[in-house]
């Protein structure tokens, strides 16, 4: 064993040379990114800072909730939730969030929060909607990472010393076959899983929480305290037998079905248009989300 494993040293007389940067820095990159099994042996008495920032690290993370809006069916609304449900706790709630968008190639919150940035920065009418937003608010922009199903976690570790996050949201894929994707999982705290009253829909998203709730939730490595299944672009015309019997499907899979009936709308689908429809929110955005969305 002895052999195999590399003893290393980042070592100097001068102190803020960087030696516990560059420790940090290497052990996380060889263990989170390429996959190596390392450990870290902090000697430098009396401050032991790697110790210090790993308790408080650890303290941290127990008070953060990590929650995905994840599914292998696409076009479910995973993205639109998250984008609502992270703006509703930051800017609505108080609470102070962030989100590691993972859902490589296209990075549609990542895509969407540099076109936000560019409109505030060039185009007076939107710089004035974001300066009043801001103002009446009184908070910044959560932050918004790029990252992948590989380095999510990660990415998180790194992200939440900068912050007193509450909540950070991850927007994953939804290939489960994926290894890293499985990884990502895990270190979830809550996962849910939009559904709608379609066959296609049911059958993909009720097989995908199925192996997540009997592969990942519960097992000694995992994190995942509960995985929900919530109803999304809820077409009022439906009958009610429908939902009740896929429920009681649901119920028989033991899969807890949140309360909350999301409507189909294209209210959060439309993007820009020629009539400058801002994706800043305006008052009487803000005005629906404090009530629920009622305007």
């Amino acid at each position: 064993m002895k052999e195999k494993t590399k003893f290393v040293a980042f070592s100097t007389q001068k102190g803020g040379a960087g030696k516990t940067t560059l420790t940090v820095l290497a052990a996380s990159y060889l263990h989170y990114v390429k996959g190596f099994n390392v450990a870290v042996i902090d000697c430098d008495y009396p401050q032991h800072s790697i110790v210090e920032m790993r308790e408080r690290d650890l303290k941290m993370k127990e008070k953060t909730k990590f929650v995905a809006f994840s599914t292998q069916k696409g076009g479910a609304g995973k993205t639109t939730l998250t984008v609502l449900a992270a703006s509703y706790l930051h800017y609505v709630k108080g609470f102070n969030v962030a989100v590691i968008d993972c859902d490589y190639p296209q990075h549609s919150i990542v895509e969407m929060r540099e076109r936000d940035l560019k409109l505030a920065l060039e185009d007076e009418h939107y710089k004035r909607l974001a300066y009043e937003q801001f103002t009446r608010l009184q908070k910044k922009a959560y932050p918004v990472v790029e990252s992948n199903t590989k380095e999510a976690l990660a990415d998180a570790d790194y992200l939440l010393p900068q912050g007193d996050f509450d909540y950070v949201f991850f927007d994953l894929p939804g290939t489960i076959n994926n290894e890293d994707l499985i990884h990502s999982l895990a270190g979830m705290d809550y996962l849910v899983a939009p559904i709608s009253a379609d066959r296609v829909v049911m059958e993909s998203t009720l097989n995908y929480a199925v192996v997540v709730k009997e592969h990942i939730m519960g097992r000694e490595k995992s994190r995942m305290k509960g995985l929900y299944m919530l109803w999304n672009m809820v077409d009022g015309r439906e009958k009610t037998e429908l939902y009740q019997v896929y429920e009681a499907v649901m119920k028989e899979l033991d899969l807890p079905v949140l309360k909350t009936f999301l409507p189909d709308t294209k209210r959060f689908r439309r993007e820009q248009n020629a009539s400058r429809r801002s994706v800043i929110p305006d008052e009487r955005a803000v005005y629906a989300m404090e009530h629920g969305g009622r305007t």
